[in-house]
């Protein structure tokens, strides 16, 4: 009688190193890219069928969600206070908020977009077009501000 030994399969180099690209891809060009690679590995014998149609279903997976990525619902500014939002990860600005903000570069002060009219200690109007108006404001104005009008404020990942 025979047994049949089951070996493990040992996956290759170029198809553990695609997988991994498309794992971290962030375009759906650079996607395609991945795909064209693939395709040549497979040309060159470097990756086998299963693992050519394994990387393809992968990556056309990645480029199908990076051309219609997720987006959030924005959510609804009721009470006074900073509502933050992602639009990087698909984050919608909050509705109704009055006061736009941004920190500053070096990170000592904000930078407000408003069509309200605001006055104070810490607060500099910069400039103004139309009905819109642009602040300079300080940290401590900006959470007095904070307490008495409802703020949305953009987060980036860098």
């Amino acid at each position: 009688m025979c047994k049949i030994i089951n070996f493990p399969v040992k996956e290759s180099n170029g198809y553990n190193n695609l997988k991994n690209l498309f794992a971290v891809c962030g375009s759906a060009s650079v996607c395609n890219e991945y795909l064209g690679m693939i395709e040549i590995m497979h040309g060159k014998g470097n990756i086998t069928d299963r693992e050519m149609y394994t990387l393809r279903r992968i990556g056309r997976r990645k480029r199908l969600m990076l051309a219609h990525p997720d987006t959030l619902e924005s959510t609804v500014a009721t009470m006074p206070g900073t509502y933050l939002y992602t639009p990087e990860m698909g984050g919608q600005k909050p509705t109704g908020c009055q006061i736009e903000a941004q920190l500053s570069y070096y990170g000592s002060h904000y930078h407000l977009k408003t069509v309200l009219e605001l006055k104070g200690r810490g607060i500099t109007k910069d400039d103004s077009h139309g009905k819109t108006n642009y602040y300079t404001v300080t940290k401590l104005a900006y959470e007095k501000l904070q307490r008495e009008y409802k703020i949305s404020y953009e987060c980036f990942l860098d």
